[in-house]
């Protein structure tokens, strides 16, 4: 977004043109604050677990308020619906949500 040609609001889709192999997918910048989204999308309505790598959890609690995932349910379809998440770590913290690891590292 601009105004008065000045940038106020930048959106950068990563994965625009193929896998950026950064750990999120979309980065807004505003105000020279960045905030980070990984977006994890389902055909099914009903399923609610989903992978993160390692180097996305270190991100997200790196980076707290600013570290969002986007689910989006019913992805493809016109019931789509997305639920924004903000912050997951804190709230694996706070045992509002559930993350179960699959491998350990020494």
């Amino acid at each position: 977004m601009q105004k008065n040609d000045n940038i106020i609001v930048e959106i950068i889709w990563l994965n625009k043109n193929g896998e950026s192999r950064e750990h999120y997918d979309i980065k807004i910048v505003e105000n020279g604050e960045e905030i980070f989204i990984e977006v994890k999308s389902t055909k099914e309505y009903g399923k609610d677990w989903f992978q993160v790598s390692k180097d996305q959890w270190r991100l997200m609690k790196e980076n707290g308020n600013k570290f969002y995932i986007y689910r989006v349910y019913g992805a493809g379809t016109k019931e789509a619906k997305i639920e924004k998440i903000c912050n997951p770590a804190k709230l694996w913290e706070e045992g509002r949500i559930d993350a179960y690891p699959i491998g350990i590292e020494i």
